[in-house]
């Protein structure tokens, strides 16, 4: 199903399943059973149980139904997150060889772009070579209208060269651990682990933009609001400050980067320099974040916030760093003086990191996800991520961050397909082979460490 049920409040298609787990629904001659519905980030699983009234026939049928939502309104969707979903339905181990169901609302459109990177794939398996144009003329001889739009057509070049070129880099998480071990135990020289060869295709992938998507980082009054020549915020992707006031603009040199579950949100930005720490707290402000994780010290002479209970005044905005504790996490309070309005921000440091580039231990590195992750679960906000350059760093906790959702929702790891969607929003993170198997150490200590406690320990 490559629909959803409601688009643009326009009814698409009719519930065809029950409402609920084993909650029956009657159609005709026929009883239907939900036996599982799972959410899963690209799509939902259900598997409902069919059966015939009739005297003559009472067999049951498992039906597996696969429930894509990520196809927008308009357009087409990311041909990885297609390819992703069209792997996990051909995934499925069914009784026996039965045909494939495939709909949408029309049943031309998108349908057909299912239908034609399914056949084309396993033709290019067997055969060696495929002929796109050719298999849509033959559709479209059955069906009119199959593969609607030129869109559509790109969708189906895209996502073949994904499944040609790429492989499945999932793992799930009951076998996690028994992988990494096995490529440890393997006698390969490093420049031929899976990591490494993981790293390469990501090198290989990594997009290259041009200067026209960096248009407004790159205007003359922007320039020395970065840090970095060569880590400036993409126009497609950074947020926009609107309170900005006079003399000032909508530029702050952040992107975001959406997370997996609902309401997940991540701004990730530079520390901010002497002409940019307003832009810092209005971003913060405008976008209604309260939680930022700082793991660079602030800029000399660019401070955040005073001592404790010293304020910190420019323009619209006061700060007040309320308290700090064991933990060495901060309370702070900011004031828009303006519009009276007072926000209590959550601060996490990481000192065991600030003082050095290599990472910490996977145990403090999960330790501070964890307090992140329980604030958050609380405030539900955007969460601000703040290294030096926006990058270095920034790019590795933004990593972690993104695994440890899809592990809760998904029960997989896919470190690979992370850092590359993480790398279209900013192209300098997670540059490093050192930090990349570093995450799946992290991973890989979380799984096998033995606590209900954590967040993420049951997933």
């Amino acid at each position: 199903m490559v629909t959803k049920l409601e688009e643009e409040r326009r009814k698409k298609c009719e519930q065809y399943w029950p409402q609920s787990i084993n909650k029956v629904m009657l159609v005709d001659n026929y009883r239907l059973v939900m036996k599982k519905e799972i959410q899963h980030t690209v799509y939902v699983y259900r598997l409902i149980i069919l059966q015939s009234n009739s005297l003559k026939n009472k067999q049951e049928r498992k039906i597996h139904h696969f429930h894509f939502t990520q196809w927008p309104d308009h357009g087409v969707p990311d041909s990885v997150k297609l390819v992703n979903f069209y792997r996990k339905v051909k995934s499925i181990k069914v009784d026996r060889k039965t045909p494939m169901v495939v709909h949408c609302s029309a049943g031309v459109g998108r349908t057909g772009t299912f239908i034609a990177i399914d056949a084309l794939y396993e033709h290019g398996e067997k055969e060696g070579y495929v002929d796109i144009m050719e298999y849509v003329q033959t559709m479209r001889k059955d069906r009119m209208n199959m593969v609607q739009t030129h869109e559509q057509y790109e969708v189906v070049f895209e996502a073949l060269l994904e499944l040609f070129t790429v492989p499945d880099t999932s793992i799930h998480k009951s076998v996690f651990c028994e992988y990494i071990q096995k490529q440890e135990h393997e006698t390969l020289p490093r420049n031929k682990t899976v990591f490494r060869e993981e790293f390469q295709r990501l090198q290989m992938l990594r997009p290259i933009y041009s200067a026209d998507n960096y248009t407004t980082s790159k205007r003359k009054e922007n320039v020395s609001k970065n840090s970095s020549k060569s880590v400036l915020a993409n126009d497609n992707y950074r947020p926009y400050l609107m309170t900005y006031g006079r003399n000032r603009n909508d530029y702050i040199n952040a992107v975001i980067v959406p997370g997996y579950l609902a309401e997940s949100k991540l701004f990730v930005t530079q520390c901010p320099l002497d002409e940019t720490v307003f832009d810092f707290w209005t971003m913060m402000f405008d976008h209604g974040s309260r939680i930022i994780v700082l793991l660079d010290p602030a800029n000399k002479g660019a401070p955040l916030w005073l001592e404790k209970n010293e304020k910190l005044q420019f323009d619209d905005f006061s700060v007040i760093k309320d308290n700090e504790n064991l933990e060495k996490d901060l309370q702070i309070t900011l004031n828009h003086t303006k519009n009276k309005e007072t926000r209590s921000i959550n601060v996490f440091t990481a000192d065991d990191w600030s003082i050095s580039n290599t990472p910490p231990s996977p145990e403090y590195m999960l330790d501070l996800l964890q307090r992140v992750q329980d604030c958050w679960e609380m405030q539900k906000c955007p969460i601000t991520v703040v290294c030096s350059d926006g990058c270095s760093k920034s790019g590795l906790f933004v990593t972690l961050k993104l695994v440890l959702e899809k592990l809760q929702i998904d029960e997989e790891i896919d470190i690979f397909q992370v850092v590359r969607e993480i790398q279209t929003r900013r192209p300098e993170f997670l540059v490093e082979l050192d930090q990349y198997e570093y995450t799946y150490k992290c991973i890989r200590w979380l799984l096998e460490k033995d606590s209900r406690d954590s967040l993420y320990a049951n997933v």
